[in-house]
């Protein structure tokens, strides 16, 4: 579906100096709402940042398939196909490359369900200069001790002034 690569990613330093981990509700609301403000902040983002997420967010999402094709008007297949192009910029890392970062990630997210982003933003913090975890809901995580580790948690609408452009 995504492309995978987190590993060799991680061991190499990108020519981009910001990295995004994608939340849940944010794939969800792209994928819902298509020409809606979400999706025009994750084009952007495409063109300014390395974009990623967790394995476990493709497990969460093919669970919610069918309740959101039916929510959308849509059959699975033909959700299954967007969801495909929506993550087609979207890099997946398994589960077994951020591992050793879970039971830090589980200090800073108030649900153990979350702790998997703040893992890969932790693993990617060793690569990138700059690394955001894009979600909805910020009150999810504990932002301002993220932000000691040089992590911040950011709103789509928190993104336009970031990255200084706007939509």
């Amino acid at each position: 579906m995504a492309r995978g690569g987190g590993e060799e990613e991680a061991e190499k330093r990108s020519t981009r100096k910001r990295a995004v981990v994608m939340d849940t509700n944010i794939i969800i609301s792209s994928l819902l709402k298509p020409d809606g403000f979400t999706r025009r902040v994750l084009l952007l983002l495409e063109d300014q940042a390395d974009l990623y997420a967790p394995e476990v967010l493709l497990d969460e999402l093919g669970r919610k398939i069918e309740l959101l094709a039916l929510d959308k008007g849509l059959s699975a297949d033909e959700l299954r196909y967007l969801l495909a192009l929506l993550l087609s910029s979207v890099r997946t890392v398994e589960s077994r490359v951020i591992r050793s970062f879970m039971s830090i990630a589980l200090e800073y997210a108030r649900d153990p369900d979350d702790a998997p982003f703040v893992a890969l933003a932790l693993h990617l913090r060793t690569v990138y200069e700059d690394v955001i975890i894009l979600t909805w809901n910020i009150s999810d995580y504990k932002g301002s001790d993220l932000e000691r580790l040089k992590i911040r948690v950011l709103t789509p609408r928190d993104i336009e002034t970031t990255i200084g452009e706007t939509l």
